[in-house]
């Protein structure tokens, strides 16, 4: 399940949500994510989102916490939903399915960056959909 607000439909839906439930928007986002977490029949990721979000909750206005402090609380979060972290594929082929992003993707409004293209190329390798936010 792909969960993109800049997608209209999807930020349609996710504010009807909102609504409905009474909550903030980024709440509604949060059950949303919760809610694909827990139906995922085999919730993966790879090594480089696990890094990436390790970076980022560590920064000062976020946990402001060390990133090997950090690797602990994702790690056990992801434990405790059984989400594996899946190797790399093979270089060449990250190679062509992160091209392949690149050249689909950059040049629309919000472009993919590096990581969005090899996250790309990973859910491509994989045959899985990208668990996406509204500034993804």
């Amino acid at each position: 399940m792909a969960t993109n607000v800049n997608d209209p439909e999807a930020d349609a839906l996710t504010r009807k949500f909102a609504h409905m439930a009474g909550v903030a928007i980024s709440e509604a986002i949060v059950i949303a994510t919760k809610e694909a977490i827990a139906s995922a029949k085999n919730p993966m990721t790879s090594p480089i989102a696990v890094l990436e979000a390790a970076l980022g909750l560590a920064r000062p206005d976020k946990f402001d916490l060390s990133v090997e402090a950090v690797e602990s609380l994702l790690l056990e979060f992801m434990d405790e939903r059984g989400i594996e972290i899946c190797d790399l594929p093979p270089a060449r082929e990250t190679t062509r399915l992160a091209l392949a992003a690149a050249h689909r993707y950059r040049s629309e409004r919000h472009g993919l960056n590096l990581g969005d293209c090899l996250h790309y190329a990973c859910a491509k390798y994989y045959g899985v959909p990208i668990l996406a936010t509204a500034e993804e």
